[in-house]
């Protein structure tokens, strides 16, 4: 368990206690409907923590971010849960508060507080699964990119060296998502930059024609890449 989880835990121990000792030391009336409170003010404490353990228990950066929705719902269940408990129980000095009305209202809170945490939850999966995706979906270009940029560190030819700095800016400024349907020609593009990177200080002359061959291929792939946009 490390600080932060640790600290979740101790935030929950400090509310439940203090709430318990509260709610049964002040002498509210001890009605039906005031016990009915007391057990779901503990249930929404424990599920308010179990909620926020959950919400930040995934590894990454970006997956504790998303999960701060679902540790506000579980804040916000507790928080409203304990309020209406409250209510309750100083409600009890003046009118006795059926039963029934204590449960519904119990039972409400907790199922509006459930559905948004799915929902909630549900969202988060969503988001993360679709940056999976645009992370795959762009990891060619940026590793042609990676390549290109390497090359022209490569090169001791200042002439040959203006031409890969024109093809490393081609990849800089093309359309950084492929899909499926350009997967023959970005391979052809990896195959050809692996060559060019062989060429660049052995010949000149083949490196040159290397180069005007792959602007050639990478025009070809970002004229098919806006057409499939369309």
């Amino acid at each position: 368990m490390n600080k932060k989880m640790t600290s979740l835990v101790a935030v929950y121990a400090i509310v439940l206690v203090t709430f318990c000792i509260l709610y049964l030391v002040i002498p509210f009336p001890k009605t039906g409907a005031y016990w009915i409170e007391f057990v779901f003010s503990i249930i929404a404490v424990c599920a308010g923590c179990g909620i926020g353990w959950y919400s930040l228990k995934n590894d990454g950066l970006k997956s504790k971010v998303y999960g701060f929705p679902i540790l506000n719902i579980g804040i916000a269940y507790m928080a409203v849960q304990l309020i209406f408990a409250v209510v309750i129980a100083i409600v009890g000095f003046f009118a006795a508060v059926p039963l029934w009305v204590s449960i519904v209202f119990s039972v409400l809170i907790l199922a509006i507080s459930a559905i948004g945490f799915i929902g909630a939850d549900n969202a988060r999966d969503i988001i993360e699964e679709q940056e999976s995706c645009d992370e795959i979906a762009t990891k060619a270009m940026k590793m042609f990119r990676l390549d290109t940029q390497y090359i022209v560190d490569l090169c001791d030819d200042s002439e040959l060296k203006k031409s890969l700095e024109k093809l490393a800016e081609q990849f800089k400024y093309s359309d950084p998502v492929s899909s499926d349907e350009l997967a023959d020609i970005e391979e052809n593009l990896q195959s050809e930059v692996k060559n060019l990177a062989a060429l660049v200080n052995s010949d000149r002359e083949l490196a040159a024609k290397k180069i005007s061959d792959i602007m050639v291929l990478l025009a070809d792939r970002n004229r098919r890449c806006k057409e499939l946009k369309k």
